[in-house]
């Protein structure tokens, strides 16, 4: 589950550590403390565009009512703690206990008013909890949002059995008719027990207006045997999907072996780690295949269309145009691998004692922030090349 930490900072960087570690211990990071070195509204914006990814919120305030952007009537804090309540996330706060000891300058004297209305605001919308140290604060928290990660991931994995239970007993229904003209097709050969691998296959070749034939076509009073030969005897290609379950098909094997005896083209994908039988390997081990369950998807079709159109030419359309969005994608993956080993060493550093809380907190914050962008552009570069490179399927 991913947590939100609404907080100011500078007058409580110790806790927001022992919060971090608190976090940690329960197997889990806080999507947001604050944003560094950026302008106070792109902060807005930013802080609530990860809370909608976010599944809890937590408020930690002490004497600071914290910053309130150009235009605004509430402060960062407030409308972090609105924003939460508004789109329904779990919100646990904690407020310092207001005898305790503290440094004046920590203090926002003339926004004192606005503090307090917003404390009274929390309590009346919910049972607060007070500290007093950050151990005090890290054992509270991981109470009360340690309980409600255990109960919550309890009903998830729950539900998650009770789908799983109710989709292996729904039937998977074909996605299409079978062709049953007399123009090229390819016939497709696949154990019924993998029709959830190979079904989104087919389809998505079917949409492209690829013909082709696979065992929904025979009539329910054909001859099944007779019906098949005749199938693979007219196909132009065969196309034929391994697992360990579809070679442990007899009649997925005799298939491939009548299709060898015609002399069919053959097309074969991988669905999963298979080893092939001696009898098939030696008849068809040198023909080339496509590993999908080791490949991307992008992988997967641009490679299917691109180095294997000599068989299926007549079926798929044009490569797409897509190497300049790849090329600018990687950039940004290998960018995000580097601020993912700056911050391993900026945790490593803190841990160390080498750098301080504060160094620790605008470090970790402001990559946090690139990291955050660079996601979001990646997510669009991964969107633009569906559209480039499944154009033509799916329209």
């Amino acid at each position: 589950m991913k947590i939100f930490v609404s907080s100011t900072h500078n007058d409580l960087t110790s806790y927001l550590s022992a919060a971090v570690r608190a976090f940690g211990n329960m197997g889990q990071h806080p999507g947001q403390i604050e944003i560094f070195n950026i302008n106070p509204n792109e902060s807005v914006e930013v802080a609530l565009n990860e809370l909608k990814q976010c599944e809890i919120f937590v408020g930690i305030y002490a004497h600071r009512y914290g910053i309130i952007s150009s235009g605004k009537k509430r402060s960062i804090t407030e409308i972090e703690y609105d924003y939460a309540g508004e789109i329904g996330l779990p919100r646990f706060c904690f407020l310092i206990e207001e005898d305790l000891p503290w440094n004046p300058n920590m203090i926002e004297q003339g926004k004192k008013a606005k503090l307090t209305n917003f404390k009274n605001k929390i309590k009346k919308d919910l049972i607060v909890e007070y500290f007093t140290t950050p151990e005090d604060l890290a054992s509270k928290l991981a109470i009360s949002v340690g309980r409600l990660i255990s109960t919550t991931l309890d009903i998830v994995r729950e539900k998650k059995e009770q789908l799983n239970k109710h989709v292996m007993k729904s039937e998977l229904q074909p996605p299409f008719k079978a062709y049953l003209g007399d123009e090229p097709y390819l016939f497709a050969s696949y154990a019924h027990a993998d029709k959830e691998l190979v079904y989104p296959i087919i389809e998505k070749l079917y949409k492209k207006k690829a013909r082709i034939w696979y065992d929904e076509g025979i009539p329910a009073s054909s001859n099944w045997i007779e019906e098949i030969a005749e199938k693979i005897i007219n196909c132009t290609c065969f196309l034929v999907f391994f697992t360990p379950r579809s070679l442990n098909s007899k009649h997925v094997r005799d298939e491939i072996n009548f299709a060898i005896r015609k002399d069919k083209k053959m097309l074969i994908v991988y669905l999963d780690d298979t080893e092939l039988p001696i009898d098939i390997d030696f008849q068809i081990g040198s023909i080339q295949a496509l590993f999908k369950h080791k490949m991307t998807n992008i992988a997967f079709w641009s490679k299917f269309e691109n180095e294997l159109d000599d068989v299926i030419s007549e079926h798929l359309g044009e490569p797409a145009e897509f190497n300049l969005i790849v090329t600018e994608k990687e950039k940004l993956i290998e960018k995000r691998s580097a601020l993912k080993a700056i911050l391993k060493k900026n945790e490593a550093n803190y841990e160390q004692g080498l750098v301080t809380d504060v160094e620790y907190f605008k470090t970790f914050k402001k990559r946090q922030k690139e990291m955050y962008l660079i996601e979001n552009k990646i997510k669009n570069f991964e969107q633009e090349l569906d559209e480039a490179i499944y154009k033509d399927y799916y329209t």
